[in-house]
């Protein structure tokens, strides 16, 4: 029954109501779908399509900083600066296999460098004892810097007080021609020539700094270039019984030393002794006293040094009484070959 006193409701009408039903969820929905309120919409759905859009469009464009464009071109830059870098190393590479200067080379001109850092009497320590001197010097209160600014000074205040006007400026000026400065024995000429000599002397060809500088770098080319070392052919008496030996290693290595005393009276030579140290402690010394006899020889002493650089040799005879007979200091050893 109907609840206005009509007739019943069929199956159809009651269908008919339904759909209406359903149409009106659609309805609703749509007008969501149209409302720029609610972030599902389609007004919304279209400002971030707009968005995203003008993003693509800003990494498409040439002029863009940070587009494709622009990542490309910084891409091609990477690329170009690994392929420098690579051609670098290469270079380096090539350079360090080739090179004549190898890094021993490097390392003893270092020690080189370092040694004459350290001399005691070259050194820094020896520099910064000149300076402090000159220091001390210039602080002196009697003939110091400060004693120097006072004496001129008071020579200032006395020339204030002078009168140069007339005749006493000319007598001066008289005073200062007939100064030595002029003087044909020890003037200004005289000195000019004793300088032009001197530069003539320095700068000669024969014997001047180029020619001293030559012959010392072949002196020192040839010392340091052997590992073998002669003391060279020496007398001996028949009060010499006992030979000394030292090596000291100065390097950051173990090295070793081989001695070998010959007696060279007759031809071939004869060994007399051979002495090894063997792995030095660097920084450290061996030494040992060996027999020569107590007869009259002629001698010759060698050694045979694991490195070129940082070894220093010492011999020396000691008589049967216990007294240094003939010494040869590491400075008097030369290379073999020259023997």
């Amino acid at each position: 029954m109907r609840c206005d006193g009509g007739p019943p409701w069929d199956k159809d009408s009651q269908n008919y109501s339904k759909d209406l039903d359903v149409l009106k969820k659609i309805l609703h929905y749509l007008d969501n779908m149209f409302d720029d309120k609610l972030k599902p919409g389609l007004p919304n759905f279209k400002k971030e399509l707009d968005r995203i859009e003008h993003k693509l469009n800003y990494i498409l464009c040439k002029k863009s900083k940070y587009g494709l464009y622009a990542l490309k071109h910084d891409v091609i830059d990477c690329v170009k600066g690994i392929k420098e870098m690579l051609a670098r190393i290469e270079k380096i590479d090539h350079i360090t296999i080739n090179s004549a200067l190898k890094l021993k080379d490097i390392k003893k001109e270092v020690r080189n460098i370092e040694k004459a850092v350290c001399d005691p009497k070259f050194g820094l320590k020896e520099i910064k004892c000149e300076v402090h001197g000159i220091e001390k010097k210039l602080d002196d209160p009697d003939f110091g810097l400060q004693e120097i600014k006072s004496n001129v000074s008071a020579i200032l205040d006395i020339v204030k007080d002078l009168d140069f006007s007339g005749d006493l400026l000319k007598d001066i000026k008289s005073e200062v021609s007939n100064i030595a400065v002029f003087s044909d024995t020890f003037g200004l000429s005289e000195i000019k020539a004793e300088v032009s000599a001197i530069e003539s002397a320095v700068f000669s060809e024969t014997f001047g700094l180029s020619e001293i500088k030559a012959e010392v770098s072949q002196l020192l080319a040839f010392r340091g270039a052997s590992t073998s070392l002669t003391t060279g052919p020496f007398f001996k008496d028949n009060n010499e019984q006992s030979l000394i030996l030292k090596a000291l290693n100065d390097t950051s290595i173990p090295q070793s030393v081989t001695f070998f005393v010959y007696d060279i009276d007759e031809c071939p030579k004869s060994l007399l002794a051979a002495v090894p140290f063997l792995n030095i402690t660097e920084c450290c010394a061996a030494s040992t006293e060996v027999n020569i006899g107590s007869d009259d020889r002629e001698l010759e002493v060698r050694a045979q040094l694991s490195t070129t650089f940082g070894i220093f040799l010492y011999a020396a005879t000691r008589s049967g009484q216990g007294q240094v007979q003939q010494v040869f200091k590491a400075g008097e050893w030369l290379p073999a070959s020259t023997f």
